[in-house]
Formats: structure tokens, sequence, C-alpha cells
């Protein structure tokens, strides 16, 4: 094997994994802490934990679609269930970038992007609207990760 399938095969699956984890602790964590939390607390979660997510994860779902996009234009693998499984693992991993990328992150800087302690109008339902495309990014992030490891097995 040569460096490059193999870098790309990596980051593949690395980076999908980083963006799923990351999406799974949103989902299993961080929402239901902030259901139990006031609005203004939740927003205040929403801030602190998002400003270390929005440094790497966006970065992390991007990589995982670029290297799955290079690894089929590349034909790495050529054909038959590698070829399919990295294809499966590329275009979840690409609708679950563009989902965070149009849906949710537009609506945490709706949401979290005001002053400190400000709740904005409409703040149930904008949460509610996170918390879904959240779920299924979560979801797509899973299967890309999934298509991605199973591909190189």
């Amino acid at each position: 094997m040569t460096l490059l399938p193999d870098a790309l095969r990596f980051l593949s699956v690395f980076c999908a994994g980083i963006a799923a984890g990351t999406w799974v602790v949103t989902q299993l964590a961080l929402i239901p802490a902030q259901r139990e939390l006031g609005e203004a607390s939740a927003i205040t979660l929403l801030r602190v934990t998002e400003k270390g997510i929005v440094r790497y994860n966006p970065l992390c779902a991007t990589a995982s679609t670029v290297a799955g996009l290079l690894l089929l234009t590349l034909r790495i693998p050529p054909a038959g269930r590698a070829a399919l499984l990295t294809t499966i693992g590329c275009l979840a991993a690409l609708a679950s970038t563009l989902i965070s990328m149009l849906w949710n992150m537009p609506l945490r800087k709706r949401i979290a992007g005001g002053p400190p302690g400000s709740i904005p109008a409409g703040y149930p339902e904008s949460q509610r609207r996170w918390n879904r495309g959240n779920l299924a990014r979560m979801v797509l992030g899973l299967v890309a990760f999934a298509g991605y490891l199973l591909a190189t097995l």
C-alpha cells in the first residue's frame, strides 16, 4: 500500500469518528442537561461548550468528507464491497457536514450569539430545531464512521 491511500483511509475514519463522537455526546449528555436547566443557563451551557466544539468539529467533519471524496475520485478502493462502503460513508459524511453548516451552526448563532444573559425571541422552538438537526447529523455521522471503518477492514 502507498502512503496516500493509507493516509486518506485514516483521515476518513479518524475524523468521522471524532465528529460523530462529538454529536453523540451532545445528543446524550448536553441536550438532556440543557433540558434540566432554565433557558438562560441552557444558553450559557451552549455558549461554553460550543466554543471548544466549533474549533475542531467542523474541520473534522469537512476533512472526513474530503478524504472520502478523494478516496472515491482516486478509485481507492477501485470496486466491490469496500468501494460501496466508502461511498456510503462519504455520502453520509457530506450530508452530516451540510446539516451542521447549513442548519445547526446558523441556529446556534441565533440562539447563543446575543449578549450574555439574553434569551432570543422564539428560543424554545429554535432549540428544538437545533436538537432535531443534531439528531440527524449524529445518525448520519455514525453511518459515515461505520461505512469508512468497515471499508478499511
